[in-house]
């Protein structure tokens, strides 16, 4: 009800802190697709969450621990780097993490993946590879 009473007075931009903490899944969806549609209007959003899922869609993502920006870009470039998210207590999403573990181990993933849907590409061309099948 209160991002309803904000929305109604048609701001630029809104600033949310963990906005689908202790949220049901089909809660946490509806709140997500609420900030979709406001980014669709034009209406600048600042998301504030340590959910790193909730942000791969994002125009930008600054990363910041004691005060200081650690990392500012569009989310392949921030979350190609985990190491350094997992420094500062943060990581990249499971699935840019599961593609770490299998370049890690040899395999010609990209570093930048953030969905499943990427992730399954990547792993059929592997798998394609594997069995003679190409790119």
């Amino acid at each position: 009800m209160a991002i309803a009473g904000v929305l109604a007075m048609k701001p630029a931009y809104v600033i949310l802190d963990e906005p689908t903490s202790y949220l049901d899944p089909a809660g946490r969806e509806r709140v997500l697709n609420v900030l979709w549609d406001l980014r669709q209007e034009g209406i600048a959003v600042i998301h504030v969450t340590h959910s790193m899922e909730e942000i791969v869609e994002a125009d930008r993502v600054v990363v910041m621990s004691g005060g200081r920006v650690l990392r500012d870009g569009a989310p392949r470039d921030v979350f190609r780097e985990a190491d350094a998210l997992r420094a500062v207590g943060l990581a990249a999403p499971q699935v840019t993490e599961l593609m770490g573990r299998l370049r890690a181990r040899g395999c010609g993933v990209r570093p930048d993946v953030l969905s499943v849907e990427e992730a399954f590409c990547e792993i059929a061309a592997l798998l394609g590879q594997a069995t003679g099948g190409g790119r």
